[in-house]
């Protein structure tokens, strides 16, 4: 009867344990997602670049040649500017009302004309995302983002379509450049920590995590990355310590426990060979 008492708690816990983790999963990379989303839709950065650089694009090969010359936008007289203006208003409506086909014609015919603005382009790479076909729009903002060099939004854009293709490597090296513009965009730092750890840079992923605990020094979440990092670059002391921390926060943090006597006996057992 006792044996029976303690196969159920026993299956009454596993199912728990299970469950909670199920749930852990899928909150993490729901948490993720959000954030991409979150930061995707920031507020467009307007900034106007005056100089820029021609590029030659071999629509065959997807290969592009830079050439040191430059592109004045004022080139435009004030009726093709006006009527960008309109064509854009309508490409707009066009696209809120899933008429992606009619909005990337006029938005062929006027690159035709205006083959380097910004907005055009811009607004053929959202309609590629919202057709999930990320590669054209990871093709649009490569293109645009060497003509206009350095433009946050722009990156922004170019980071989320390869984050969606799972091109985790390169999108960490595109929204690194975004951090070095926008250092104390929390967001942005909170992304790069879980994106250096889900690809295993552990050292990357702790210089993130570090930042990320500086404004956020309770985020258990963090810290148990922050003290698994740890302990894969083969620091075991400074993983423990931070074990010891979350249970500090959390004492009966059973996995917490765990893990401390496991790093102790790790470092017991390379003191005695």
């Amino acid at each position: 009867m006792e044996n029976l008492i303690l196969l159920r708690i026993e299956l009454l816990f596993f199912i728990s344990s299970l469950s909670y983790s199920i749930y852990y999963g899928f909150s993490y990379f729901y948490s993720i997602f959000n954030k991409i989303k979150k930061i995707v839709s920031s507020p467009k950065n307007t900034d106007e670049v005056k100089n820029v650089q021609i590029i030659n694009i071999n629509k065959e090969t997807h290969k592009t040649n830079l050439q040191k010359n430059s592109i004045n936008y004022t080139n435009l007289s004030e009726e093709e500017k006006l009527k960008i203006s309109e064509i854009l208003k309508r490409i707009k409506v066009n696209t809120e009302k899933w008429y992606y086909d009619k909005s990337k014609i006029l938005i062929i015919e006027w690159l035709t004309i205006d083959k380097y603005n910004k907005d055009l382009n811009m607004e053929l790479g959202f309609i590629y995302e919202q057709e999930k076909n990320y590669k054209n729009a990871e093709l649009i903002y490569k293109d645009i983002s060497l003509i206009i060099q350095d433009n946050t939004s722009i990156l922004i854009k170019l980071w989320y379509v390869l984050s969606m293709q799972w091109d985790f490597e390169e999108s960490i090296s595109v929204y690194e450049k975004v951090h070095t513009k926008k250092q104390s965009d929390n967001e942005i730092i909170e992304t790069l920590a879980h994106l250096t750890y889900e690809i295993q840079d552990f050292e990357k992923a702790l210089k993130y995590i570090k930042l990320v605990l500086k404004e956020k020094p309770k985020n258990l979440d963090m810290m148990r990355k922050k003290a698994f990092a740890l302990e894969r670059v083969g620091k075991l002391k400074d993983a423990i310590k931070t074990y010891e921390e979350i249970l500090f926060l959390r004492p009966y943090d059973t996995s917490a426990i765990d893990n401390v006597k496991r790093l102790e006996q790790n470092i017991m057992n390379k003191r005695s060979n």
